[in-house]
């Protein structure tokens, strides 16, 4: 978690610098390519991947729910 927080914070840096003309020169395109990049790894961390493993913790349950034997439970399952 600290990665993704220390990584909000620099996209946020740029953003900030940006907006409020704080700059000396502009950033390079390398750098302006990483603040892009990150924010794409940001996104993706905080919604893609979170939606993926619900769906598959979904799916992994309704596998597991029709794999009982009638009348069994899911206990009896080999884990």
């Amino acid at each position: 978690m600290g990665d993704l927080v220390e990584s909000a914070h620099v996209v946020r840096q740029f953003g900030n610098d940006a907006a409020h003309g704080d700059l000396i020169e502009p950033p390079s395109h390398d750098e302006t390519r990483d603040v892009l990049d990150i924010m794409d790894e940001l996104l993706h961390q905080l919604f893609t991947t979170p939606e993926r493993s619900k769906r598959l913790r979904a799916s992994r349950q309704d596998r597991r729910g029709r794999a009982t034997p009638e009348g069994g439970s899911e206990e009896n399952l080999p884990r």
